[in-house]
């Protein structure tokens, strides 16, 4: 039985992912890799990330072919929480960069669907 309700889990995800893009607005990767506080800051969104993802997945399965990448987030989720001496940091800022903005916009229309919300795509 699951815990919470997949909208819960998609809420978290996306306030994550807008944490990630706080957090790295105005910054490059030499700041990330010499910030000990930011590079924290973005790993604990990104471990949120990598669990709402597979706990949403287990709620609704058919949204993996929503989420680009959605089986690379779990398995990224059990390296920062597993195997934290593999993470690399320039893969990590490229993600923070190139594929959070992909993945928000994702989870917000996705959110956008369950809660009977015109997506930006749907108004043309």
């Amino acid at each position: 039985m699951p815990r919470r309700d997949v909208r819960m889990y998609l809420i978290d995800a996306r306030d994550a992912c807008d944490a990630i893009r706080e957090y790295s607005t105005g910054k490059d990767l030499a700041e990330f890799r010499s910030n000990r506080m930011l590079r924290s800051a973005v790993e604990r969104e990104f471990s949120i990330i990598g669990e709402a993802v597979v706990q949403m997945l287990r709620v609704q399965p058919n949204l993996t072919d929503r989420i680009s990448n959605a089986e690379s987030i779990a398995r990224f989720r059990n390296i920062l929480i597993h195997a934290y001496d593999l993470i690399n940091y320039e893969t990590m800022w490229r993600t923070t960069v190139e594929d959070v903005p992909i993945l928000h916009a994702e989870l917000c229309e996705i959110l956008d669907e369950i809660e009977g919300r015109e997506s930006p795509q749907q108004r043309g």
